[in-house]
């Protein structure tokens, strides 16, 4: 989803814009390859300008979880964020229904009270994706998280605090009942295959997978 993400970006978010601005967008956004079973794709990539620089610059963080996933079994690449609310809002979707909700109440609290209470109100079948009391306080080091420790850093939680968002919840889609990716029943075997064999064959894998353990001595 990075390569997504800096498009949307790079077209649609002028150069110097604050972070903190109305204007400024978030690209929440999945790989190609995301639900559909290759190995290490399950990961969402967060893309947006850094609060945490002295000139905003791009950025894109990752957050692992089921976030990802189901966007893509929803049938969508991305989710993107702009605009801001007047009062702390949190966003359900549901396909293609979307609701803002009040979050007033919520505001202020950590990501684990956060997600307990959302979570509660939208149902088990959602995946909470949320910030804390520094992201709601505008930290520029801020995190947001999606299914309680999945987190993502960089200042995302800085950019949802300006734009007064509390959290964002998808429902789970289940790969029975949920769009795939667009991957087709003859194409996925021979795409897992090549993206298998060329993870076993990168030399940094191997490095990382085959290295013998060593042992510091003062």
């Amino acid at each position: 989803g990075m390569g997504l993400g800096y498009a949307i970006i790079h077209d649609e978010v002028p150069v110097g814009t604050d972070p903190a601005a109305p204007e400024m967008k978030m690209v929440m956004a999945a790989g190609p390859l995301t639900g559909a079973g290759s190995p290490c794709s399950g990961r969402t990539n967060l893309t947006f300008l850094s609060p945490m620089m002295e000139k905003p610059l791009v950025v894109d963080a990752h957050m692992g979880g089921h976030f990802g996933p189901h966007i893509k079994y929803s049938g969508y690449d991305a989710i993107i964020v702009e605009g801001a609310s007047d009062t702390p809002v949190w966003v359900k979707i549901n396909d293609d229904k979307i609701e803002f909700n009040d979050a007033s109440d919520l505001w202020g609290k950590g990501t684990r009270e956060t997600a307990r209470v959302i979570g509660e109100a939208a149902g088990a079948q959602y995946c909470v994706c949320c910030t804390g009391t520094a992201g709601d306080n505008m930290v520029r080091s801020s995190i947001i998280l999606n299914d309680v420790n999945h987190a993502a850093g960089a200042g995302a939680g800085y950019v949802w605090g300006a734009k007064k968002l509390k959290t964002t919840v998808r429902k789970v889609a289940s790969r029975s009942t949920g769009r795939r990716p667009r991957l087709s029943a003859s194409t996925q075997p021979t795409t897992m295959k090549t993206a298998k064999k060329t993870i076993a064959a990168s030399s940094s894998f191997r490095k990382s997978v085959c290295a013998k353990p060593r042992v510091l001595t003062p």
